[in-house]
C-alpha cells in the first residue's frame, strides 16, 4: 500500500517503491521527487488544455450539456484518486490530476459564458464579474488556510 508522510518538509512514499523496484533509498526519493513535480505540473497542463478545448466543447454540444459533460472528467478523476491506494499506483494520481485539471479549465471558461446567457440583460456583467471574484476569493482563502503559521504543521502517523 502506498503510504505518504511528511518528514523534514519532504514528501516521501513509504517502503512500497523501495520494494517494488528494488531501489536504494536515495534513488527511490529521487523518483518520488520527480513524481511530486509531475503531480504539481500536470494539473496546470490539464487546465490549459481544458481552457483551450472549452470553446469547441461548448460550440459542439451546447453550454448546459458541455458543463454536464465536463462533470465526467471530475467523476473519473475522483475515482482514479480514490483507487490509487488500492492498486498501488502513483500514476493513477497523475492521471487523476490531469483529468481534474481539464475539468477545472473547462469550468473556468464555460461557467461565466453560461451565467451570462441565463442571466437577465440588466445584471449580465455583474454575474460574470461575481463569478471571477468568487474564484479569486476562494484561491486567497485556500492560500491563507495553507499557511503553517496559521493552522500548524500536518503530520501523518
Amino acid at each position: 500500500m502506498i503510504k505518504a508522510f511528511i518528514r523534514n518538509n519532504t514528501f516521501i512514499f513509504d517502503a512500497y517503491y523501495y520494494q517494488k523496484y528494488n531501489l536504494n533509498e536515495q534513488t527511490a526519493n529521487d523518483i518520488v521527487e520527480i513524481i511530486w513535480t509531475v503531480l504539481n505540473c500536470v494539473y496546470i497542463l490539464g487546465g490549459m488544455l481544458g481552457a483551450f478545448a472549452s470553446k469547441y466543447i461548448l460550440n459542439m454540444i451546447g453550454r448546459k450539456r458541455g458543463l454536464m459533460f465536463n462533470n465526467g472528467f471530475s467523476l473519473l478523476g475522483s475515482i482514479l484518486a480514490f483507487i490509487c491506494v488500492y492498486v498501488h499506483s502513483a500514476e493513477c494520481i497523475v492521471v487523476s490530476r490531469f483529468l481534474l485539471g481539464i475539468q477545472a479549465g473547462v469550468a473556468i471558461s464555460a461557467v461565466p459564458v453560461y451565467l451570462s446567457e441565463i442571466s437577465s440583460h440588466k445584471i449580465r456583467g455583474q454575474t460574470g464579474t461575481i463569478n471571477e471574484i468568487s474564484v479569486s476569493f476562494g484561491i486567497v482563502v485556500s492560500q491563507v488556510l495553507g499557511l503553517s503559521q496559521l493552522l500548524g504543521k500536518f503530520k501523518l502517523k
